[in-house]
Order: structure tokens, then sequence, then C-alpha cells
């Protein structure tokens, strides 16, 4: 099976390497806050060692940034610029004192309109919601997109697919609830 990272034709979208997904809501849309619009995402969690995949988003970005301009007929922002947002961040630089993050890029990831296409190793679909989950490891696809909205510029990405490789230690706290209900019997009749 060949999964290595691909860009597509379009220049925008990207199959990328293994990647780890942090604060995945892939099911069901899910909102942050009360103003947001509920949308399907993740973040994707790159390993800095994946030099081809991040070379390939890096190429990716660049090409949204110029469909956006021949599309929009606008100057093009610079990726420097303060106002300008790149999907490609550093997870070292943001999220110093989260362990997931250490050694790794991240993009954030989501879709309003449809659900991205959930599969296992065989390309079987999966349904079961416990099988995707923060922590679990596996390719996704992605498509990046330019945007300029009141004054807010930049890049987008959104959510295709996520075909999971391999189990880890989930994130976020989820937990362990056999390990929590651990103890003595009598504790609990009590």
């Amino acid at each position: 099976m060949n999964n290595q990272p691909k860009l597509f034709e379009s220049g925008v979208k990207v199959r990328t390497g293994e990647g780890r997904l942090s604060y995945a809501h892939l099911f069901e849309p899910h909102a942050v806050r009360e103003d947001q619009r509920p949308s399907y995402n993740t973040a994707l969690l790159i390993p800095k060692s994946d030099t081809e995949t991040l070379a390939i988003i890096r190429q990716a970005i660049e090409n949204a940034q110029e469909q956006g301009l021949e599309r929009k007929g606008g100057k093009k922002a610079a990726v420097s610029h303060p106002k300008f947002h790149n999907p490609l961040r550093d997870g070292d630089a943001e999220r110093p004192d989260d362990e997931a993050y250490e050694g790794m890029h991240f993009v954030n990831a989501k879709s309003y309109t449809s659900p991205p296409a959930l599969l296992n190793a065989k390309k079987e679909r999966i349904v079961d919601e416990t099988e995707i989950y923060s922590g679990c490891w596996g390719h996704a696809v992605i498509q990046f997109f330019a945007f300029d909205v009141s004054g807010n510029r930049g890049i987008g990405c959104g959510i295709n697919g996520f075909m999971k490789t391999k189990d880890d230690e989930p994130l976020a706290g989820a937990g362990n609830a056999a390990h929590d209900f651990d103890g003595d019997d009598d504790d609990f009749l009590n």
C-alpha cells in the first residue's frame, strides 16, 4: 500500500505522511465557543522529521495563495504579514507546555459541510466512534484555500479524509475508566 505524502494535481490537496490527531471532532460537528459555527475538525500533528510532508504542505500553501490571488484579483498577502494566517504552525513555539506538540508542526483542519471519510488501514469505513480519537495516528487528506474576510486573510485548511494506521495513548486526559475504579471493592459499597 502506497501512502507516501503526495501533492495532488490541484496543487492544494495533500495526502500527508503519518500524523497524530489532537482535539479530534470528526464524527460530529463541534464548536469551541458558542459564537463559532460548528465543524468537523482536528489538529493534525506532523513530526518535524517528516520533511517530505512539510515541504509538500508548504508548496500547497503557496499554491493556495497564488490561486486566491488569481480568483480575487487582489494583492497577495505575504506569509510574513502580521495579519496573514499561516495554517502550518510550530508546536514547540506555540504549545511549549504540551508534550504531544513537542517536535511537531501542526495544522488545524476542518469541514463545515460534511464529515471527512474515516478509514482503517484496509481502507474500510470506520463507524465506531471510539476508533478515531485524539492520540491515534494516520494519514490525512487535507486541502488548502485562500480567504480574505473582514480584514482577516490567509490560508485555511479543510479535511477530506483520515486513514488510521495505529493506536497510541489518548490525548486530552481521556483517562482509563477501569483504572479510575481500581481499589477496594468495599470503597464502592460505603
